[in-house]
């Protein structure tokens, strides 16, 4: 089998460590979705943290859109998603 695999990865700035990642045969919405949810399930935040995407569609689609108000989460600016 031939083609392309996608990876979305979400690393930790500070410790530069990855905690969220997915992979898929498409550029897909769900792509950057299973990363994050990967990242807040495995690191569980109890304060607010800021996710910097690099503003692709698959960061404007109605699920990511829809994943940030079922967490508490609010879209800052140029990019940024800030995880409460």
């Amino acid at each position: 089998m031939q083609g392309w695999l996608y990876l979305a990865v979400v690393i930790e700035l500070f410790a530069r460590n990855v905690v969220g990642w997915s992979m898929k045969p498409s550029l897909s919405r769900e792509l950057a979705l299973d990363a994050l949810m990967m990242a807040v399930w495995r690191r569980k935040p109890d304060s607010e943290v800021i996710v910097h995407s690099d503003q692709g569609s698959q960061y404007d689609s109605y699920d990511w859109q829809r994943f940030c108000r079922a967490n508490n989460q609010g879209s800052g600016p140029d990019g940024y998603l800030r995880l409460h």
